[in-house]
């Protein structure tokens, strides 16, 4: 579906880096009026920056998800992961992010994001890109961090870097220990294993657009290499996993109500902070952007000494 945005015919946009690692202010740009040149001033900046962060927006969740959808097809997420109460019935590529009760239950969405990751790089098909639109917020705290993958390539070895070259690793939802895994049923776990088995992603992913390497592992769901158990696995990961986000290469992102945050998921991972009161409410409107096939589904392994993987044969 299209989400038809007015245009505009002049615009003053500027842009102002605000990290070493990563990210820029994005102002002078009225989100639902932007002519071509516009769009693709703000796409070179998205390239550039990888995350873009543009304050003081006035949208409905309509036009957030129109704006979304100038980069490319909606992800709709909703039915696929028991979420409908989530999505907006008027856009199935809209949904909300919230600690607040929902049908007098916990949300399922209320922690997600704890760990360091690349949105649904457990699935073959990833998204481009993620776009959060903040609505409420608590008193203090609720923000996010950002690392930029390609510094965290760039800055390894000659040597490590051929070691990772042509490696896979295995990504795998149910790794990971956010509020929508833990809430899962038996049923609903055994229903998600099957939609969502491991998937197998390049450790060194090409950009299609820009062309450059960025590391693509991530704490969140990355389990093991492909061809290796995850006992042998585990050292090499756990140095990518912190090396990958050294402060030196990250944003963190002081939400105020009404920005719109958008970031490239090849080559940035996020990472949702718990720094603020629970009892205090944290609302976001969440898009994605469909992305290119870049992995494969991998068996799923029984589980072998101490609850470990066994090594697979893909």
């Amino acid at each position: 579906m299209a989400y038809p945005l007015p245009q505009s015919t002049s615009m003053g946009l500027q842009v102002r880096r605000l990290a070493h690692g990563l990210g820029a202010e994005v102002r002078g740009v009225d989100l639902l009026r932007l002519d071509a040149a516009a769009w693709e001033a703000i796409h070179a900046a998205w390239m550039e920056h990888l995350v873009l962060v543009f304050p003081q927006q006035r949208l409905t969740g309509l036009e957030f998800a129109a704006f979304s959808a100038r980069f490319g097809a909606l992800e709709v997420l909703g039915s696929y992961q028991g979420l409908d109460e989530y999505t907006d019935p008027a856009c199935k590529g809209l949904m909300t992010v919230t600690n607040r009760r929902i049908r007098d239950e916990p949300s399922r969405t209320r922690a997600v994001g704890r760990s360091w990751h690349a949105d649904r790089s457990f699935v073959p098909q990833a998204p481009i890109g993620t776009f959060l639109y903040c609505r409420e917020l608590p008193d203090v705290g609720g923000d996010t961090m950002f690392s930029n993958q390609y510094m965290a390539y760039d800055s390894l070895s000659d040597g490590l870097k051929r070691v990772l070259t042509g490696l896979w690793a295995v990504h795998d939802v149910l790794g990971r220990q956010d509020s929508l895994v833990k809430a899962l049923t038996p049923q609903e776990l055994a229903r998600k294993r099957a939609m969502d088995p491991p998937t197998a992603q390049p450790v060194v992913r090409i950009h299609e657009v820009t062309g450059k390497p960025a590391l693509y592992v991530s704490e969140a769901v990355t389990t093991r290499f492909v061809d290796m158990s995850a006992e042998e696995s585990q050292p090499l990961l756990k140095y990518l996993f912190r090396h990958s986000v050294d402060p030196t290469f990250t944003y963190r992102h002081a939400w105020h109500v009404d920005d719109v945050v958008m970031w490239d998921n090849r080559c940035a991972m996020h990472l949702a902070l718990a720094d603020f009161d629970p009892v205090q409410f944290r609302t976001m409107l969440r898009t994605s952007v469909v992305g290119a096939v870049t992995g494969r589904v991998v068996p799923s392994m029984p589980a072998g000494p101490e609850g470990l993987s066994s090594p697979a044969a893909t």
